[in-house]
């Protein structure tokens, strides 16, 4: 049985959850116009207001948005420990969904969304903005164009540092010991991780290295992977840099030379590079539900290596357990790397 928007030109889409990421997605919708954006939902009746009026459905129950005959595809941008249920029921009812990261936080839970996503034969993809940044993607022609001449990576260090409070604005879920997983593991590991898979393919993670500032968050990380072909890669996570913010990547080649890639280059202003990344986003989404039109098969259009980030993030945390604490000391070893 084929989901009810196969056969529209443009599809409706209802946001759940109007966080602090929403306006980037309006944004990167206003520019697309194969969707519609139908309905809005979220708890706070101050944040959906003033949509009243000026689209179809603006509601505070999230039922309200998975049961409406208009909608066919969904932003979900919950606290983390809420995806799971809303994907799950979206998925149960054909709907397309666009999940912010982390999409679960167990393996279980993953594998579960991906059998029900296929046979219900609907895209489920997670929002992994930063390997539509086009610094990024400068770079990864670079490490091609020097692998094609036998010149391989021999390292990769991805550096994802910042303040979260300067980040989650009024979303002060973040910061809360809860039942939702976070910490900068949960928040910033599958963005650092899937980028580090965007450029060298499936890795291997085997050791970590976890500080907790903030009693049950992980504030600072550092993550150690490998592949067949690239024995160390290194990612380090910081949810309380005090040097601003700092997303980058350090590629050593085979010959000696280095290649560097900074994330924000280009874009002053707070947060700024975030627009163009979620317009790739919404793109890649449109991409997959084309495709699935066309094909009528989920195994054409799922990014499964995308979603096996979340596993490596379950991973990361059963390894942590039994991994001694990282000796900070006095200059976090993170803040030191700025030096070099």
């Amino acid at each position: 049985m084929k989901c009810k928007s196969y056969l529209k030109k443009s599809i409706n889409v209802g946001i759940i959850g109007m966080g602090a990421i929403t306006d980037f997605y309006l944004k990167a919708l206003s520019k697309n116009q194969f969707f519609n954006l139908v309905a809005v939902c979220d708890i706070d009746f101050n944040k959906i207001n003033k949509y009243k009026g000026q689209i179809d459905l603006v509601t505070r129950d999230v039922n309200d948005v998975l049961n409406s005959k208009k909608v066919d595809a969904i932003i979900v941008n919950l606290p983390n420990d809420l995806h799971y249920k809303t994907c799950m029921k979206a998925i149960k009812k054909r709907i397309h969904v666009c999940c912010e990261k982390p999409l679960v936080k167990s393996r279980c839970q993953v594998k579960r969304l991906i059998k029900e996503a296929k046979k219900k034969n609907v895209v489920l993809q997670t929002a992994f903005h930063r390997r539509y940044n086009k610094n990024i993607y400068h770079l990864m022609k670079k490490m091609r164009n020097s692998i094609n001449n036998h010149n391989y990576p021999i390292s990769v260090k991805v550096r994802y540092l910042e303040n979260i409070k300067e980040h989650c604005f009024e979303n002060s879920w973040y910061l809360e010991n809860t039942s939702s997983p976070v910490g900068a593991i949960f928040d910033n590991g599958p963005n650092a991780i899937d980028v580090v898979r965007y450029l060298v393919g499936d890795i291997e993670i085997y050791e970590s290295y976890i500080n907790h500032e903030i009693i049950g968050l992980e504030t600072k990380a550092v993550i150690k992977a490998r592949t067949q072909l690239i024995p160390e890669i290194e990612i380090q996570l910081d949810w309380e840099y005090q040097h601003g913010e700092c997303k980058d990547v350090f590629v050593k080649f085979h010959d000696g030379k280095n290649c560097y890639c900074n994330m924000l280059s280009g874009f002053t202003k707070f947060k700024s590079s975030l627009f163009h990344e979620y317009i790739g986003v919404l793109n890649d989404f449109k991409k997959n539900i084309i495709q699935m039109k066309r094909i009528g098969s989920i195994e054409n259009t799922y990014d499964i290596s995308g979603q096996v980030v979340v596993e490596d993030i379950s991973l990361v945390g059963s390894i942590s357990k039994k991994t001694p604490r990282y000796p900070w000391g006095g200059n976090d070893a993170v803040a030191e790397t700025q030096r070099e």
